[in-house]
């Protein structure tokens, strides 16, 4: 019989595995808001791990489709039972929250983005003292970084900038209007290659 290294982590798993069981957790910790947004009667079981190979000794992970505001969406919950608290736990969430995203693009592709609602089931023998706000890991450009990445990206659309902008600008200017022109059919990729081998010498 395989030796059981990590028991407390397995208990987690084959509990939250049963629908009635993770149903019942949800009711006592979920906030309010959440819960009268989610249909749990809809409440699946995803077979599906996001927890790097090397920390899976002492972190599970579980994964769970539900309605979410009529839509498809998920809960996430984190087992941690690491004996010292983990400050980049929130970056790790993240991380994970992405790849949900990705493996729900694999079946819903060209969709909408669901509702994730990530949680952490924190079982370590010291108080949790580190934020669990991912923007605190910033620091002092808490609030910078908090706008930065919650408004649109940046993007510079080559066909639309203006020439003459353009030419104020030697190195930057030359680069928009090579991909101008190759767009345009005006310059081929062959002095392109020339124009990348005369940048690096």
């Amino acid at each position: 019989m395989k030796k059981i290294t990590n028991p407390h982590d397995k208990l987690f798993r084959a509990s939250m595995m049963q629908i009635q069981v993770a149903r019942d957790f949800l009711n006592a910790h979920l906030p309010r808001a959440m819960k009268q947004m989610m249909n749990l009667d809809e409440l699946h079981y995803v077979q599906k791990s996001f927890v790097d190979k090397k920390l899976q000794e002492q972190i599970v992970d579980v994964l769970y489709q539900t309605k979410i505001k009529d839509k498809t969406g998920y809960i996430y919950i984190l087992c941690e039972h690491q004996s010292t608290v983990q400050k980049l736990l929130p970056l790790r969430m993240i991380k994970y929250i992405l790849e949900i995203l990705s493996f729900h693009q694999d079946s819903y592709a060209g969709q909408e983005f669901p509702i994730i609602y990530p949680m952490i089931f924190y079982t370590g023998s010291k108080r949790y003292t580190q934020s669990t706000n991912f923007f605190d890991l910033f620091g002092n450009n808490k609030k910078r970084m908090q706008t930065i990445l919650t408004q649109p990206l940046q993007l510079i659309e080559v066909n639309k900038l203006d020439d003459r902008e353009q030419q104020k600008h030697i190195w930057s200017g030359t680069l928009a209007y090579i991909y101008i022109n190759m767009l345009e059919g005006g310059i081929s990729y062959k002095y392109c290659n020339l124009y990348n081998q005369n940048l690096l010498k």
